[in-house]
């Protein structure tokens, strides 16, 4: 297009007006269309309008072309002169300004509010409260602490911390300093944490010392627990300001095609601008509370965290423990008084049957990241308002929203209209405005656009490109989203244009996922693909095809992808091919591999009658997926180890096959399930080892054994604490080692000292025994450490002697039923009574013998220590133990100091404890 051209443009109230090609279109209204007032080509006109469209473009406004319509109707014309009707000068336009200032800065807003009510609440985790004064005086020092380190205006500081009222103390200090906040999760693989620390060139840190030796050793550390001596020292007072609107207030990696994540750099003027608009359409009030339950390292938190605190309400931080869990949510966010929050996709799917059996939601509610089936919002009560957001990170959070969603309608709810200050743009592969209903690529403009890429200014020029519609030196950026514009004005989004797809609400990059598997030696190609629609949710396939002569399997490119990348880009489903089918022109043919090995009925068909098609069937009703393949790994499909003894219920129930549950973990995959089933009686190697890996493998190990009933259960919270940094092996004995003569617990010892040493060539040793499992743990240490090793045992709330026959026997059985532990045993039938029998032999237990290596006694606050056996407890570890004993006070009882909402701080005592074995092995 060029100057003399025009395009028709469309406001919020359905007014059209011509406007000339390269006058910049204000606030309010969107692309519709576009003519060559020169030549207009025929067939552009005549095949992509359709005749409602235009006839009802005309009757909306007159400086529509009636000749337009005509036009539509010629065959023979190749080309027109399309008339302007009316003053494109003097047409209607409407620009919606934000409520606040854009030359305020985010913690300024903030600082209003603790001027006008410092005494009201600010943030809230649990029972701890900081008033907005409190909050105030916390980042204040912090900030102080910060400016001393160098923290300037657009410097970038890394936060790598828990969601906790510290986190909201750091982000806000840091704001406060005049800088920029780069988040860090935690669980992300130390390549990927390595990685953005050094893209970022960031030189100040702040964590815990849990998270300090994630970060290496080229930054400035704050470590809030160890500093928080020096910190309360620091002033209370405001530093003087040094950024301006302008300044970047935060930098977010994302996924990127290169297999390394880019930073997003976005400015205060942009967030200044989502939360006026946001303010301008729903006001928020003093009594508003807000959900924090979002991890900070995505963009819908700056929402979360920075709306409430900029207008005086509210902010409950959600326990880590209830955010994957639905119902859980929910229930938290009634307890709590949440007034507003952020549905993520999870939580929305499940929305039909939580408001089903009467959970309550809060009266605001964002949608976003997504698709939205309208089916959702059929279920919500009458009074709940409603939000549909969109936008990538490149926009600040969300950069149109639709408010008014339709809760009777089928299919997908809009993305809504542009909000303040933002343009949007249909266009197609030439920049070229599409009409209405047909689809485009949408091109986002205005104040919230990023900065551009931390370090990359190709690949910024390359997605920021200059904006053809605007004033000079304007900027629209390019989503790769496919949408289209609807007649009432409002955007439907149709899908990705490139290789960006949502799995479980985190944006991932196929291209990321296919770089990362390609550096592996013996992959030669690779291709992924997300497949799902907005009900069920996308899952990731990968098709691999090998080098010529290398040996490859899926357990080796999952744990190579598992390494180097977040759990939401780790492929579902595997498939290892000869080759990939490609188009004429070479390029990969995606729709044949979908069709070839991505539908679930013909891979069914092939496998009929088979072992296999038996234990497809049982997983796919488990998971409630029809699209699982036979080399699926069942925890990777997101089971779990409940779904882990329904399965072998169902293989017993349909197959007449009894599978041990740690045959079951060693199997995982109905492939190797299957040979496992259909090998010859009395061919089948029993599994002499009851040692079982519940988590990845890591640097370190820790061996555990479990309490009355012998099963892993227990230790999995503690294991997906420990992941990456402590590989944890559970004792968990089958079928073939549960007999009469193993519920002596020295023979039991006997047998996991032998697994110990044979599976473990380093002399250094950590054990951990819960309850029963203590004594258990005491008498294998004993014997390897009588072989030469060293060891080190940790106690859980464990008494070795005497303690135990204060509790009457049946009591116990009593706990362990009311535990669900006998919903356990029937994946090991031959378990049967086997708790009252350990039960009965812990009674009569009394040690071997002195232990003389480190223990660490870990005590419940409601458990043993509550039960008024402390004393007893102590006086037997003093007796059997030949060194001095560490004492660690953990929350909890006796049962749930291992469950998820209890367990942080003992996986925090360990770690810190294997880190200073590393650190003095150095």
């Amino acid at each position: 297009m060029t100057t003399g051209d025009f395009v028709v443009v469309r406001n919020g109230a359905g007014q059209y007006s011509i406007w000339p090609y390269g006058k910049a279109i204000p606030s309010g209204w969107s692309v519709q269309s576009c003519a060559r007032a020169r030549e207009a080509c025929l067939a552009y006109v005549r095949d992509n309008w359709p005749k409602p469209t235009l006839a009802s473009a005309h009757r909306a406004s007159p400086a529509i072309p009636r000749s337009w319509s005509a036009v539509h109707e010629e065959r023979g014309t190749d080309s027109f002169k399309c008339p302007i009707e009316g003053d494109s000068e003097t047409s209607p336009l409407i620009d919606v300004p934000g409520e606040l200032s854009p030359t305020h800065c985010v913690h300024e807003l903030f600082e209003r509010w603790v001027d006008r009510q410092p005494d009201a609440a600010a943030v809230t985790q649990g029972q701890l409260s900081l008033s907005y004064e409190d909050l105030e005086k916390r980042s204040n020092q912090l900030a102080h602490h910060l400016r001393d380190l160098g923290a300037a205006s657009d410097c970038l500081i890394t936060v790598c911390l828990d969601a906790s009222v510290d986190l909201v103390v750091t982000l806000m200090a840091i704001l406060k300093a005049g800088s920029a906040y780069l988040p860090i999760d935690p669980a992300f693989p130390p390549a990927r944490i390595e990685h953005i620390v050094k893209d970022s060139g960031s030189r100040i840190v702040v964590t815990t010392s849990r998270y300090a030796a994630l970060l290496g050793d080229r930054c400035q550390m704050i470590r809030l627990d160890s500093d928080r001596e020096l910190l309360v020292t620091l002033p209370l007072a405001r530093l003087p300001a040094v950024a301006t609107s302008q300044h970047l207030a935060y930098c977010m990696y994302t996924s990127g095609s290169t297999g390394n994540p880019k930073g997003v750099l976005i400015s205060h003027e942009s967030i200044v601008n989502l939360l006026g608009d946001w303010n301008r359409r729903l006001p928020v009030g003093r009594h508003d509370c807000f959900a924090f339950w979002t991890s900070y390292v995505f963009d819908v938190s700056v929402w979360e965290l920075l709306l409430p605190l900029t207008n005086g309400a509210s902010l409950a931080v959600a326990p880590e423990r209830i955010r994957l869990d639905p119902a859980r949510q929910l229930a938290w966010a009634a307890e709590a008084g949440v007034s507003t929050a952020y549905i993520p996709p999870h939580l929305a799917r499940q929305l039909p049957e939580l408001m089903s059996t009467g959970n309550q939601l809060p009266q605001k509610l964002l949608f976003g990241v997504e698709p939205l089936s309208t089916r959702v919002l059929a279920c919500l009560p009458t009074e709940t308002r409603m939000c549909n957001g969109y936008g990538p990170t490149e926009t600040t959070v969300y950069s149109t929203l639709c408010m008014e969603i339709p809760r009777n309608a089928d299919g997908i709810v809009p993305i809504g209209r542009p909000i303040a200050d933002t343009q949007v743009h249909v266009l197609d592969s030439d920049l070229m405005p599409v009409p209405i209903g047909i689809s485009g690529e949408l091109y986002i403009g205005g104040v919230g656009l990023a900065r551009g890429y931390l370090n990359q200014p190709a690949l910024t020029a390359e997605r920021f490109i200059p904006n053809p519609f605007g004033e000079p030196g304007s900027r629209l950026y390019r989503t790769g989203d496919s949408v289209k514009l609807l007649p009432d004005g409002q955007l439907l989004f149709l899908g990705r244009d490139d290789g960006q797809v949502k799995i479980r609400g985190v944006r991932v990059e196929i291209g990321e996922i296919e770089a990362v598997l390609m550096t592996h030696s013996a992959v030669r190609e690779a291709v992924a693909i997300a497949q799902g629609d907005a009900t069920t949710g996308k899952r990731l396939w990968a098709f691999i095809v090998p080098r010529p002569n290398a040996a490859v399997t899926v357990e080796d490119l999952r744990q190579w992808v598992k390494d180097r990348l977040p759990r939401a880009y780790i492929p579902a489903s595997w498939k290892i091919l000869s080759s990939v089918p490609r188009t004429s022109n070479g390029k990969v043919d995606r729709q044949v591999l979908i069709e070839t090995h991505m539908t679930s009925t013909k891979v069914a068909a092939t496998m009929q009658a088979s072992l296999e098609a038996t234990l497809l069937t049982i997983w796919a009703e488990l998971l409630g997926q029809r699209d699982v393949g036979i080399q699926d790994d069942f925890f990777d499909l997101d089971g779990d180890l409940q779904f882990a003894i329904d399965a072998i219920d169902q293989i017993g129930e349909r197959l007449s096959y009894h599978v041990s549950l740690e045959k079951f973990f060693e199997l995982r995959t109905i492939s190797r399930l299957a040979s496992f089933i259909g090998t010859p009686a009395g061919t089948v190697a029993s599994n002499a080892t009851p040692l079982i890996a519940i988590n990845s493998a890591a640097p370190c190990a820790l061996y555990v054994v479990p309490g009355l009933g012998l099963n892993s259960n227990w230790f999995f919270p503690l294991a997906r604490k420990l992941s990456g940094q402590v590989q944890v092996l559970c004792f968990e004995p089958g079928a073939a080692q549960i007999g009469a003569h193993q519920t002596s617990i020295a023979a039991i010892a006997a047998d996991y000292a032998r697994s110990i040493e044979e599976r473990t060539p380093t002399r250094a040793v950590t054990m951990a025994g819960h309850s029963y499992g203590g004594a258990v743990a005491f008498e294998t240490a004993r014997l390897l450490q009588r072989n030469g090793r060293d060891v080190e045992l940790w106690l859980l709330d464990s008494s070795l002697v005497a303690a135990v026959s204060k509790v009457k026997p049946l009591a116990m059985e009593a706990d362990l039923q009311r535990f669900s532990l006998l919903r356990w045993h029937r994946a090991l039938p031959s378990m049967e009574g086997l708790a009252a029998r350990q039960i009965r032999g812990y009674v009569a237990y009394k040690p071997s013998g002195t232990f003389g290596g480190s223990v660490v006694a870990v005590l419940a606050e409601q458990g043993l220590a509550a039960g008024g056996l402390l004393q007893v407890k102590q006086d037997a570890l003093k007796r059997w133990v030949g060194e001095p004993v560490k004492w660690i006070d953990v929350p909890g009882s006796h049962f749930s100091l291992l469950a998820p909402e209890n367990v942080n701080h003992l996986a925090t005592a360990m770690i810190n404890e294997f880190q200073m074995k590393l650190e003095s092995a150095a």
